[in-house]
């Protein structure tokens, strides 16, 4: 039994589909872009810290409640130096303190910390940031000691954060699109029920109406999804420039296929249930 679309469905039922579904598209490109994004980023800090310890000086000695004179912070500073300037494992130490005249009047000596990097080297023994944290404390006991452990946990406790708003946003997209796609097949299966249920009566297997539905939804869902996600590479290619995106734009333009197909392959599950239950109700 050959059917079409017209038969049980006006062209315009699933329009404002399109529409909505352009948008989801939009977000979940922007939701991509943000994961790529901090994938990169969180791999380049990462790499850049695996290898350093800061160590900061700081203007306020928090076991004594006091704030240290510049001349203390900097009698301090040389200390920790002395103890790790020879150290075989650190190839190079770079200081800095902020520059607290610029913006105070030279009336008053305003204490500032100082913040000082080790770079280490890469073959350096297992223990190694433990041992020169250690022999910075016994001999600066206010000092704070950053080692590439406690850096990469940090780092990484914000890469989780942002990788469940992201896949979090992502799911409500989907979760969203699933929702009103399936409300407008219901309501379409209500307003046609007479015709549909007569169809069914004359041999038209489920299968077939399923189909049906199936690829005018899918056809509808392309048309909002396709140009919203040429808009988005059109918009990216730019905007990574201004942003210096450190991810590859290459992937990026590999994801935009992927959420073509997860558009898709929604839309076929959705449309599948609802169809498949609104029959077996049918005589």
């Amino acid at each position: 039994m050959s059917l079409s679309s017209s038969t049980i469905m006006p062209s315009s039922t699933f329009r404002h589909i399109s529409v909505m579904v352009f948008f989801m598209a939009l977000l979940m490109g922007f939701c991509a872009f943000g994961l790529i994004s901090v994938t990169s980023i969180i791999s380049g800090w990462t790499k850049d810290i695996s290898d350093t310890i800061t160590i900061e000086i700081p203007a306020f000695d928090a076991q004594k409640k006091v704030i240290l004179g510049n001349d203390t912070i900097q009698n301090q500073t040389q200390i920790v130096i002395d103890v790790i300037e020879n150290d075989p494992a650190i190839i190079n130490i770079k200081s800095y303190r902020p520059d607290t005249k610029a913006t105070a009047d030279n009336r008053f000596d305003i204490p500032a910390p100082v913040f000082l990097t080790l770079y280490l080297h890469t073959d350096r023994a297992s223990n190694t940031e433990e041992r020169i944290a250690k022999s910075i404390q016994e001999s600066t006991p206010n000092a704070i000691i950053k080692t590439p452990t406690e850096w990469i946990q940090n780092i990484q406790t914000t890469a989780t954060t942002l990788y469940f708003v992201f896949m979090g946003l992502m799911a409500c997209v989907l979760g969203v699109t699933a929702f009103v796609v399936a409300g407008v097949i219901r309501s379409q299966l209500t307003a046609s029920k007479e015709t549909i249920t007569l169809i069914h009566l004359c041999g038209a297997p489920a299968s077939q109406i399923t189909n049906l539905f199936q690829s005018v939804v899918i056809k509808t869902v392309l048309k909002g999804c396709v140009p919203s996600l040429i808009l988005m590479a059109l918009i990216i290619t730019p905007l990574a420039t201004y942003l210096n995106f450190e991810g590859s734009l290459g992937l990026y333009w590999l994801s935009l296929p992927i959420i073509v197909l997860m558009f898709v392959a929604l839309t076929v599950i959705v449309t599948l249930w609802t169809v498949s239950n609104a029959l077996r109700d049918m005589p």
